[in-house]
């Protein structure tokens, strides 16, 4: 049986990427840190696919973990790690921390000769906010890591924006379907794809022995994260920004957009639902 690792796997992401990799039989150890007095969400999640009986769920940062005695062997390590806590006046702390926690996951796979695959985000191409910064200094500590240790894998896979079901409350999309008329902007405007798409993609990686490379993820459709906006709304004929916030391609990036199905119509739909199901939950007093 194969054996993965998620380090975030309750997160937007994470999560996602964890349920379909038990649906693909792989052995599942998910690390991810919450109090059930504060993260309900976190704990719905868990609810969802702990009965099945190849995940390991470790509930602790992974700063506090032996990696090794988590797990000997694994296939591919995810590290979907996000910090949105970070600002201009805390990010050397921020940066500290990190350069440790990514150096402790990247011993352990160069040990066991285990894949890395990381994930970044468009933020990382012009360094526009500090987690921007905090993405352009975590791929070239990778890099680095890679050219200093030959048993050393990686992916770094650059993300636009991501929406569907369990979206966060802080994204464009989500404050919008939740009814809120002035909703905060997504720093990431270039596209958006939805996280069932991702996941499929990921899921490949794995087998990919084109490694130590970076992977920028594109819907190959114009305008996505605006229509996006524009359809929630009910919108039309919008002012579109795309020729302002287009991102070329680097040289030494690939862009994928396989399994980038699923239309915005559809994706939107599902997200839509997934907070009415979510809301009858909290009515319930379920969550």
């Amino acid at each position: 049986m194969k054996k993965a690792m998620v380090i975030g796997s309750l997160g937007f992401i994470g999560f996602s990427l964890s349920k379909r990799l038990l649906e693909e039989e792989f052995e599942v150890i998910g690390i991810d840190h919450f109090s059930e007095k504060h993260d309900q969400l976190k704990e719905q999640k868990l609810l969802e696919i702990a009965r099945n009986s190849n995940l390991i769920y470790i509930n602790n940062p992974v700063e506090n973990l032996i990696l090794k005695e988590v797990a000997e062997s694994c296939d591919v390590l995810y590290y979907c790690l996000h910090d949105s806590d970070i600002n201009k006046n805390n990010i050397n702390k921020k940066m500290t921390k990190m350069k440790d926690i990514l150096t402790k996951v990247m011993d352990y796979c160069n040990e066991i000769m285990c894949k890395f695959v990381y994930l970044s985000s468009y933020e990382s191409l012009n360094q526009r906010n500090p987690i921007g910064q905090m993405k352009m200094e975590e791929e070239y500590e990778i890099k680095n890591y890679s050219k200093l240790n030959k048993n050393f894998f990686f992916h770094i896979v650059q993300l636009p924006t991501v929406y569907g079901p369990w979206q966060p409350d802080s994204m464009t999309f989500q404050q919008l379907i939740m009814g809120k008329d002035s909703p905060s902007i997504d720093p990431i405007r270039e596209d958006a794809i939805f996280v069932e798409d991702l996941v499929e993609i990921l899921l490949e990686l794995p087998a990919d022995l084109d490694v130590n490379k970076i992977i920028k993820i594109n819907s190959n459709r114009k305008n996505q994260w605006q229509e996006g906006v524009n359809l929630i709304k009910g919108t039309s004929n919008p002012k579109q920004e795309s020729s302002e916030l287009e991102v070329k391609n680097a040289k030494d990036q690939e862009v994928y957009h396989r399994h980038l199905q699923t239309t915005l119509e559809e994706g939107i739909r599902r997200q839509k639902e997934h907070y009415k199901y979510l809301q009858k939950l909290k009515g319930l007093g379920l969550i």
